[in-house]
């Protein structure tokens, strides 16, 4: 995240565990908590899947759909901003190897927890 001058890169993965059956969402904080902007203040990334073990693994722009829909619950959709940002890592459906679905606008959504 660009911020007073200079990017910061966290190497941190992220993690996942458990059956890979259903939707993912895994989040990105620099300090485990949050990572901080000057401009945002307190903030976390996350990156969003589904895996199904039989049919395969990827939809990301409709599982993108369906968390935001889901936090809608909760904050409202007044706090949700879809596309929000451009990522630059638009990538074209297709499918690889039988099973991955890949997907992705290279846009961003943005989600403001009270």
């Amino acid at each position: 995240m660009y911020d007073s001058g200079s990017y910061t890169y966290d190497t941190d993965k992220g993690s996942k565990s458990g059956w890979p059956n259903g939707k993912h969402v895994r989040l990105y904080a620099d300090d485990g908590d949050a990572s901080h902007s000057s401009s945002l203040g307190a903030y976390v990334l996350d990156k969003t899947h589904t895996d199904q073990w039989i049919t395969g693994a990827g939809w990301s722009e409709w599982t993108a759909g369906e968390v935001a829909s889901k936090v809608a619950e909760t904050v409202g959709w007044n706090n949700i901003a879809q596309d929000w940002v451009n990522m630059y890592n638009y990538e074209e459906y297709r499918v690889e190897d039988f099973y991955k679905f890949i997907d992705n606008d290279g846009k961003a959504d943005f989600v403001y927890i009270p």
